[in-house]
C-alpha cells in the first residue's frame, strides 16, 4: 500500500512562573517568566516537497521569554533565548526547516518597551509576532503569524500600538529583519528581495506594517497592509464573528481575503505579478 503522507508529531509543554499560557495584552505590566520545552518528531513523505520529500527530524526546543516591569510606568525591557537541539536526523533524508540542514541552531531576543499610557505603547529591538506562539495578543493582518515549526515568528524594528477605544486599535510596525519558520538555515535573516538563484535574501529592503481592529465581545473585523520597496504591496482582510447556539455550544466564523501586488526586482516576465485569494471557515 503505497502512504503519500505520514506524519508523526509530539509536542510537551513545560510553563513555568507565567500564570496562564493564553496570549497576554502587549500592554501588560506585571514581570513575567516563562519557560517551555517542546519536543517535536516529524516524519513524512511529501511528493510536492521534490527533492526533500523524505523528511525526518527529531527535536527538542526550549524557549525562554522574559518581561521586566515598567521603570516609572513608562520604560520596560522584555527577552529572550530560544534553542532547537537535534536529537535525530538522517543525512539521506530532509529536516524540512525543524534543523539548521542537520545541525541544533538557536538565537536571542531583546526589545525596549515605551509605555506612554495604558493605551499607547512602542516597542523597539528583537521581539516575538508569532500570536500562536502568544507574541501578540490576536491574529493581527499580515503583522502577526504562526509558525509551524518548533520556533515562532520574530521580527526585528518596530511595533506601535494605539487603542483610540476600548473597540478600536491600531497597529504599526517597521521591520528591518526577521526569522521565520522557512528561515532555520540563517537565523534572522534582513527583510529584501529573494535571489531565487542563490537562495539567499540579497538585496535588503524593509518592510512597513499598518493594521487595525474593531472588535466587541462576538466580533472582530481587522484590516491591514504592508508595503515593501521592491518586493510587494499586500493587503489582507480578517472577518469574525461568534454566534451563540445555547449555554455550551457556539459557532464562529471566519473569512479571510488577502491580495499581493509584486513590486519592482520580485516581478516576472513570465509569471503573474498580482494574486488575490478568499478563503473561510467554520468552527
Amino acid at each position: 500500500m503505497k502512504i503519500n503522507a505520514k506524519i508523526a508529531a509530539i509536542s510537551i509543554a513545560a510553563l513555568s512562573t507565567c500564570a496562564c499560557v493564553h496570549a497576554e495584552k502587549i500592554t501588560e505590566d506585571d514581570p513575567a517568566l516563562r519557560i517551555r520545552l517542546k519536543n517535536e518528531l516529524r516524519r513524512a513523505d511529501k511528493p510536492s516537497a521534490g527533492n526533500a520529500k523524505n523528511i525526518y527530524a527529531w527535536v527538542q526546543g526550549a524557549l525562554v521569554d522574559f518581561r521586566s516591569g515598567y521603570y516609572q510606568d513608562a520604560v520596560g525591557v522584555e527577552g529572550g533565548a530560544y534553542y532547537v537541539y537535534k536529537l535525530g536526523a538522517r543525512e539521506i533524508m530532509s529536516a524540512r526547516w525543524y534543523l539548521d540542514n542537520h545541525d541544533s541552531f538557536g538565537f536571542a531576543l531583546g526589545a525596549v518597551n515605551i509605555k506612554y499610557s495604558d493605551h499607547m505603547l512602542l516597542k523597539v529591538g528583537r521581539f516575538g509576532t508569532d500570536y500562536g506562539y502568544g507574541s501578540l495578543p490576536w491574529r493581527i493582518p499580515l503583522i502577526g503569524s504562526s509558525s509551524q515549526r518548533t520556533l515562532p515568528t520574530v521580527s526585528e524594528g518596530a511595533l506601535g500600538y494605539f487603542a483610540m477605544s476600548p473597540h478600536l486599535e491600531f497597529w504599526a510596525m517597521w521591520r528591518t529583519r526577521v526569522f521565520n519558520w522557512t528561515d532555520s538555515a540563517t537565523g534572522i535573516r534582513d527583510e529584501g528581495v529573494y535571489n531565487a538563484a542563490t537562495g539567499e535574501y540579497d538585496k535588503h529592503r524593509p518592510r512597513t506594517f499598518l493594521a487595525t481592529s474593531w472588535h466587541d465581545k462576538k466580533s472582530r473585523y481587522s484590516v491591514g497592509a504592508s508595503i515593501q520597496q521592491d518586493v510587494s504591496t499586500q493587503l489582507q482582510t480578517i472577518l469574525e464573528k461568534r454566534f451563540e447556539l445555547n449555554d455550551k455550544y457556539a459557532l464562529k466564523g471566519e473569512l479571510l481575503g488577502l491580495y499581493v501586488h509584486l513590486d519592482g526586482l520580485s516581478r516576472s516576465e513570465i509569471s503573474p505579478d498580482e494574486t488575490s485569494l478568499v478563503s473561510g471557515q467554520l468552527t
